[in-house]
């Protein structure tokens, strides 16, 4: 029964980000989800490879455009996005260079029937 437990929890925690980015200082994982709003929204998770520590304290910017976020003290975070595809600017003071990661939003069509052949 415990192995059961611990296998559907797996496969919760793997769907509820199905996106994953990483180099060797940080790994963020993210799905987009489109809010009453209207508006376009990456939300996800990020640690620190090294010590797989959430990545609290590190700055996450949408490349050209004046949007940004820092992740809260669980690691997680909620960015808007301006555009459909862009780069997302991360860096943290513990690490000297900064890391850029493209994204391309792709939502599930009952969450948004603008997207794809309706």
């Amino acid at each position: 029964m415990k192995f059961l437990i611990i296998l559907f929890s797996l496969i919760i925690f793997q769907t509820e980000y199905p996106h994953t980015a990483q180099n060797k200082d940080f790994m963020v994982k993210y799905k987009f989800e489109k809010k009453a709003d209207g508006k376009t929204y990456m939300l996800g998770h990020i640690t620190f490879q090294k010590n797989n520590k959430n990545g609290i304290n590190t700055n996450m910017i949408v490349e050209g455009h004046r949007i940004g976020t820092v992740p809260q003290m669980d690691g997680t975070f909620e960015l808007e996005l301006p555009d459909k595809k862009g780069q997302i600017l991360v860096w943290n003071s513990k690490y000297i260079g900064k890391w850029r990661f493209d994204y391309e939003v792709k939502l599930s069509r009952d969450k948004d029937f603008t997207i794809g052949d309706n």
